[in-house]
């Protein structure tokens, strides 16, 4: 793995939190965000997460390792959401909405969005700002 990962949960959270939202901001900017800070950002979500020790991770484009990420996601509520990717709620609520960002309606009936999902389409955002950088 090329990313640094730390051995403490607490560090990581902070990273996790930190990196988030730079990744956010590079996405909305249509910059190119580190192959090295995505791989130390999915570590460190993998040991925040406690379901996976943080050296069982596999380099990011490894499948096994994005199952392995996949399996240790956890549910945000829409505000955790917007807050990772730098929106107002009210624009989640759209994306909700619209289908673009999927959603898990637990038994409360309060909206969640897996982890995962959220990575998935922040990197549909960024599949998009490369391509229309490339036109």
């Amino acid at each position: 793995m090329g990313g640094w990962v730390p051995t403490d949960p607490v560090v990581a959270e902070h990273l996790v939190e930190a990196l988030s939202a730079q990744q956010s901001r590079c996405l909305h900017e249509g910059l190119e965000f580190p192959l090295e800070l995505v791989e130390t950002l999915a570590g460190c979500r993998v040991l925040v997460s406690g379901r996976h020790r943080a050296s069982s991770f596999a380099p990011a484009g490894d499948t096994a390792g994005r199952d392995a990420h996949h399996a240790g996601a956890h549910l945000l509520d829409l505000d955790e959401a917007a807050a990772r990717l730098s929106y107002s709620r009210s624009t989640v609520e759209r994306l909700v909405k619209s289908g673009a960002l999927p959603v898990v309606r637990p038994p409360a009936g309060a909206v969640r969005v897996h982890s995962h999902d959220l990575e998935d389409f922040m990197d549909s955002l960024r599949e998009k700002n490369t391509k229309a950088a490339a036109s």
